[in-house]
């Protein structure tokens, strides 16, 4: 093997250890068989183009390099499968969630600008338009006020049971209970009003009211969640219930 051949084979073996790919012997032998060209650039243009074609093809996916604007999807849709009637979608530094409900369609950013507190406004384009609510997270749930501070609604977590009320006391709320692999939706007077359930069997999860009719479905999730309960609390303006909903999926409720 003369010097000019060594090197192209050198230069090849360093772009495979360098993609962690082996490129295919058609490809290798056409590399080797530039020994013909007069001068060495063109080889290391081509096996740069090797090792790009590589990582971009599609059994090589996980190969390629993050897409910063990648998003990560939660999508309740309506019972026929038709409307997508809240979807939320996590960015790196804020959360886009499309809302769909009661008629009324919309879309809101949430982003956290300080610890503890995170702010949904209404958006008008691709602008920021008016304050929804701000979100004040406590260690056992979180409440919604207003741009004067005040309150909206309180959100009470615990093991078993979400409690939603318009009040600090907590009085007369609405509640997710969760009880025998279900979420009970309560109204403020005890009274059942829906009933979210996972089944494992297809991966969804349905919201359904109290004569069983589906009014929600998600396939995003592969256990039980109380969040799409609140969809069916429609006392809480269509607005106020896609942030606490948003809010139950980062408690991871």
């Amino acid at each position: 093997m003369n010097k000019r051949r060594f090197f192209l084979f050198f230069i090849i073996v360093l772009s495979v250890l360098i993609t962690g790919n082996i490129i295919h012997a058609e490809d290798l032998g056409g590399l080797l068989d530039m020994n013909s060209q007069p001068s060495v650039e063109p080889v290391s243009t081509s096996a740069a183009s090797v090792a790009t074609s590589i990582v971009a093809s599609p059994e090589n996916k996980t190969l390629a390099p993050a897409n910063e604007n990648e998003v990560q999807k939660i999508k309740f849709k309506t019972a026929d499968d038709k409307t997508e009637a809240l979807v939320i979608k996590d960015h790196s530094d804020h959360e886009t969630i499309e809302v769909n409900i009661d008629g009324q369609a919309f879309i809101m950013k949430a982003r956290m600008n300080k610890p503890g507190v995170r702010k949904y406004k209404e958006l008008s384009g691709t602008e920021e338009k008016t304050l929804i609510a701000e979100v004040k997270i406590k260690d056992n749930g979180f409440k919604l006020v207003d741009e004067n501070d005040k309150l909206l609604w309180k959100v009470k977590i615990s093991d078993e049971k979400v409690k939603i009320s318009d009040n600090e006391e907590n009085k007369n709320p609405y509640v997710l209970k969760k009880s025998e692999g279900k979420v009970k939706v309560k109204d403020k007077s005890e009274k059942e009003i829906a009933r979210v359930k996972f089944y494992p069997e297809n991966g969804k999860l349905k919201l359904k009211d109290k004569s069983g009719n589906e009014l929600y479905i998600s396939k995003d999730y592969n256990k039980l969640s109380g969040a799409i309960g609140v969809l069916a609390i429609k006392e809480i303006p269509a607005k106020l219930r896609a942030v606490i909903a948003s809010e139950l999926v980062k408690q991871n409720y």
